[in-house]
């Protein structure tokens, strides 16, 4: 094996890490490069004491277990406020395939599984270059110690009780395809109540032969003591290795030791003399050789294990009936209580609905609304020119744009409500943003009758209103910090509600039906993003949805019925997605190529509108000289792949990334030659990538099940290298001018910072406390610019120095951007002209921006770019000779679309 950071070739990301497996996940590829990392290549591991924090969540409390290759720790999840259990692999000089190998299978194998029988885990990651899974945390004790401690062997009916708990628990393992193969009393768990549970799913076989459904071709490992007599002569394995375990642990349960070793010509094990009938009829078909000769499958030898337990007198009868008539209203209730969690019961509110185009314009439209008796349809438009709010009727065909000439164009803001009815549908109000050009227009609410006449600002400093079902009370909130809420009654000061913590946003104040809460969209726009729910009286948040992504307009069918939008785990979207608000499980509703880009509901619920959206970005590269470049100067850059984004230039290439839906891929471009360098399925690219100063190495984060990890690829995608892998990272990274470490933002303490980290020790350290983003080093490396918190729409630009002192530069400001893009780095993207000390970026208002650059030391501007208000530039890059700019441009074409529910 090579060694990570050598020039020899090492398995990308994307590829195969189990040669077992069709398709490697991210997660399984970098747990493969830890395994290929020597010891000395990987920070010093520290003893986890008390206190040490793991994944910036996870609080150590004390060890409670260690065996084989791995130790197990209680420890504290911060987030979450509850006790678990960390398992965590023991570092040695290196990891080899085969532990790598039993860990992966673990943890995918136990992530399947929820069972009351079978320990449950929650989480898994790696903490300083060594894996670990998170596991609910148990009371008790194993069953070898359980036995131990007896007196003497259990008693059969004590022994029977934990036998069928067992069977159970494999039966619906075995249901979903998971074999345990390593089931010892060991890995049988005896909870304080009395209730087991089986663990350490580490040989679970996963991977079935195709030619024989249900049959494992190859097994590696075991316990020998324990062993079937096939898997001791890796012969072909199946449920029936598992019966055999049962029948071990049994025989252990029920006499106090091992059954003897199986004679080689023995059909099966032999039993001690007095061994009662029913001990005989099931440890007879448990402990053969011939797995034929065996029960089938676990729910047979269930069936086997109750039936041995029929009662021998009517007493005895009576108590079995109870137990029975327990078991069963137990079984209804766990039936019932998975049926639920699953939301079997769900159906989709939309299905039979009928679709109907509203609009066929030109461009683009936004931000459509309807009125509480489904009658008129508000939306945002450019069919005239600048974006103005268009009003119909239903049926007529008739538009009319109702703020024409009257107030400001800047109307657009896809992280915001922008446009709502008033609750008798006689007025509308809708948002006007800031501008960073336009120092002197504010956020503000107007208001202008539905039918036409003067728009005039009705709310200034508030950008979303929510009216309550009654009409008696508004919920909106300001553009301050944390969007402060309030909730003004008829007749009665605004009282204040709450604000959002650690530099987060709240948008979209929505009414439940019944008034009884307040729902919002709270977190980090616009990517990270989730559906709460207050009081309207006040009191803590509770939070509903758990997409982190972007998630927009909560709307409501019914009391129970919440319909929102939001992208998927791997960028797609956005989407529309479906839950009950108790059961809180989302279903997705939507698919096909259109996103849908805003959603309301007529008061009934029986009427929706939204907004169809097709989204195609493309790479295009500018020249810059004396005069702003026009869209005539621009070039389309032909591409091998459907869109392009997150372009970067070196001196001879250039890098970009594309999407499929399902799975990101950074790619090359020389000469008009395409390269993939990078792809693994289910990993989203997180602010795109960065090349290093001498352009022979990429930098780029990555996100994969929640998880983040920084990777440095050479140009041409060879010597992966996980550079940090227990961040929380954020934005973009971007190299050091000496190519010696990288800057990145990363969470902490709920807030983005900025983190250097060394390539060669891989430690990072903070550069300053303040929230922070997107760093850019200034071209001498003398000082790096980031951006700041936005607490409304805009947000400024600052510096410090390579040792985290403050720099002075002239006042920025930047807003926002609004489009659609999977990374919308593009608005807080921040480039230096090589060899000057000019800052290049994107201005404008947040639906429109152009190029433009901003001299360090004389404060001036100087427009590069001067594209007309339908191109939106989504991100962009400076060539290292300073001569080119290529950018992702962002074409959309919208309509507003009517959707009927079937009666």
């Amino acid at each position: 094996m090579s060694e990570v950071g050598s020039d020899e070739q090492v398995d990308p990301l994307g590829e195969t890490a189990l040669q077992d497996q069709p398709q490697a996940s991210a997660f399984e590829s970098l747990l493969r490069q830890v395994a290929r990392t020597p010891i000395e290549d990987l920070s010093p591991t520290e003893e986890l004491r008390p206190g040490a924090i793991v994944a910036d969540r996870f609080e150590v409390v004390r060890e409670i277990g260690q065996g084989g290759f791995a130790r197990v720790f209680e420890a504290c999840d911060r987030v979450l406020s509850r006790s678990v259990a960390i398992k965590l692999l023991k570092r040695r000089r290196r990891l080899n395939d085969s532990q790598l190998e039993l860990f992966y299978r673990e943890a995918r194998a136990t992530a399947r599984l929820n069972h009351p029988q079978i320990v449950t885990a929650y989480d898994w990651g790696v903490w300083d270059g060594a894996p670990f899974l998170v596991l609910e945390l148990l009371d008790g004790e194993s069953l070898h110690m359980h036995m131990h401690l007896a007196p003497g062997p259990l008693g059969e009916d004590r022994a029977w009780q934990i036998a069928t708990e067992v069977a159970q628990a494999l039966a619906y393992a075995h249901s979903l395809g998971v074999l345990h193969l390593d089931l010892k009393s060991q890995n049988v768990f005896v909870l304080r109540d009395g209730r087991v549970k089986v663990l350490d799913f580490g040989l679970a076989g996963l991977d079935w032969d195709e030619e024989v459904p249900g049959r494992l071709t190859r097994v590696a490992g075991g316990t020998p003591a324990t062993m079937a007599p096939e898997q001791a002569e890796v012969a072909t394995t199946d449920a029936r290795t598992d019966i055999w375990a049962v029948g071990v642990i049994l025989h252990q349960m029920l006499f106090g030791r091992l059954p003897e070793r199986l004679a080689p010509d023995a059909e099966r094990v032999s039993l001690p003399a007095g061994t009662s009938a029913r001990a005989q009829k099931v440890l007879a078909r448990t402990l053969c050789r011939d797995p034929e000769s065996r029960y089938p499958d676990a729910a047979a030898l269930v069936a086997a294990l109750a039936e041995a337990r029929t009662p021998r007198t009517k007493r005895r009868v009576a108590s079995v009936v109870l137990a029975a008539l327990t078991l069963a209203i137990a079984v209804l209730g766990f039936a019932a209580a998975r049926l639920q969690k699953a939301d079997y019961f769900w159906r989709n509110p939309l299905a039979n609905a009928r679709y109907q185009r509203l609009t066929d314009f030109e461009g683009t439209e936004h931000s459509a609304a309807i009125s509480r008796d489904g009658k008129f349809v508000a939306f945002l438009s450019s069919r005239d020119g600048p974006v103005g709010v268009f009003v119909t009727q239903i049926g007529t065909g008739t538009f009319r744009n109702v703020t024409w000439g009257h107030v400001p164009e800047e109307l657009v803001n896809r992280e915001a409500r922008t446009i709502e009815f008033s609750p008798d549908g006689a007025r509308l109000f809708f948002w006007v943003g800031a501008s960073d050009t336009v120092s002197n227009r504010a956020i503000s609410t107007w208001v202008v009758p539905t039918l036409g006449g003067e728009p005039r600002v009705a709310l200034e400093g508030v950008p979303e209103i929510g009216w309550s079902p009654d009409g008696r009370r508004l919920a909106y909130h300001t553009g301050a910090a944390g969007d402060p809420t309030f909730v003004k009654a008829e007749g009665a000061e605004a009282q204040p509600l709450y604000a959002a913590p650690d530099a987060q946003h709240t948008h979209f104040p929505t009414w439940s039906p019944d008034e009884s809460f307040i729902y919002f969209v709270q977190g980090y726009p616009p990517n990270e993003m989730d559906i709460w729910r207050i009081r309207p009286t006040g009191g803590t948040p509770e939070r509903i949805t758990f997409h982190n992504s972007r998630v927009s307009y909560p709307t409501f069918l019914d009391r129970s019925t919440l319909l929102y939008l939001a992208t998927a785990a791997d960028g797609s979207g956005p989407w529309t997605y479906g839950l009950d608000v108790e059961r809180r499980v989302p279903h997705r509703l939507s698919s096909g190529v259109e996103r849908w880009t805003s959603l309301a509901a007529s008061g009934d619920g029986r009427r929706l509108v939204a907004t169809a959206t097709q989204i195609r970005p493309s790479l295009w590269r500018v020249p810059l000289s004396a005069r702003p470049a026009g869209m005539s100067d621009a070039q389309r850059i032909p591409l091998p792949t459907a869109e392009g984004r997150s372009p970067m230039l070196a001196a001879d290439y250039l890098l970009y990334v594309s999407s499929d839906g399902t799975t990101e891929r950074i790619w090359k471009l020389v000469g008009g030659k395409a390269t993939e360098l990078w792809t693994a399925p289910g990993a989203r690219i997180i602010g795109g990538p960065a090349i290093a100063p001498e352009g022979d190495r990429i930098a780029f984060s990555i996100e994969d099940r929640g998880k983040t990890r920084l990777v440095v690829i050479n140009s041409d995608g060879r010597s992966v290298r996980i550079v940090a892998d227990s961040m929380e990272l954020r934005g973009a990274p971007v190299w050091s001018p000496d190519g010696q470490s990288i800057v990145t933002a990363a969470n902490q303490r709920g807030s983005p910072r900025l983190f250097r980290i060394s390539l060669n020790t891989r430690e990072a350290v903070r550069m300053l406390d303040d929230y922070a983003l997107d760093p850019a080093w200034a071209p001498r490396g003398e000082f790096l610019v980031y951006s700041v918190m936005d607490p409304g729409t805009t947000f400024p630009v600052k510096a410090i120095t390579a040792d985290g002192q403050p720099y002075k530069i002239p006042e920025l400001m930047l807003s926002r951007g609004a489009a659609l893009g999977v990374t919308q780095v593009g608005a807080r993207r921040l480039r230096f002209l090589p060899g000057q000390a000019a800052l290049v970026v994107l201005r404008g208002d947040i639906q429109h921006k152009d190029l433009w650059a901003r001299e360090l030391t004389t404060g001036s501007w100087r427009q590069l770019t001067n594209f007309g208000r339908d191109i939106v530039i989504n991100d962009f890059d400076v060539s290292p000779d300073g001569f080119v700019v290529v950018f992702e441009r962002v074409q959309e074409h919208s309509d507003v679309v009517v959707i009927d529910r079937a009666q």
